[in-house]
């Protein structure tokens, strides 16, 4: 048996603020999943993918600013809520499984893996301070390849 599905979603998810129309962090524009399963006797072999456009983010900027005692402060500044975006999401997912029948129901023996190409998906900025009082951005990222053996009993 060969099975196979596509879906495209189009979709604005947004708050009404006192300052305007902002979009949630977890808004996706554009998304696209798609995959296909093939069936031969008791073994199942799968993929999907997804992509999807990439999550809205608020940018943090620094600056020093001098002082009139001749020291500085950090100054900090934003760009409008949620204004730009995260690069585009994609993953692609691999599994292959068995089902092994016993007395008593049945066995299904699987890996699979998520991210198997291991892209590296932007999510998140995480921010620290230096001890010369700079601030440091670094972009954090959604989940790497994720290997995943297991073993399911129904009965």
């Amino acid at each position: 048996d060969l099975i196979w599905w596509f879906g495209y979603d189009w979709s604005r998810i947004i708050d009404e603020t006192a300052s305007g129309k902002v979009r949630r962090s977890w808004d996706q524009t554009h998304t696209a999943k798609g995959g296909i399963s093939w069936r031969y006797r008791q073994w199942n072999f799968s993929a999907a993918g997804e992509v999807h456009t990439g999550w809205p983010r608020t940018v943090l900027e620094s600056s020093s600013v001098p002082l009139p005692d001749g020291s500085s402060a950090l100054r900090l500044d934003t760009s409008d809520r949620n204004a730009r975006r995260f690069s585009p999401y994609q993953a692609f997912d691999v599994r292959v499984s068995r089902d092994l029948p016993v007395s008593r129901g049945d066995l299904t023996v699987y890996l699979e893996v998520g991210n198997l190409t291991n892209r590296a998906n932007p999510c998140c900025t995480e921010f620290s301070l230096t001890a010369d009082n700079e601030l440091v951005a670094r972009e954090r990222h959604w989940l790497p390849l994720v290997p995943s053996l297991g073993v399911l009993w129904t009965f």
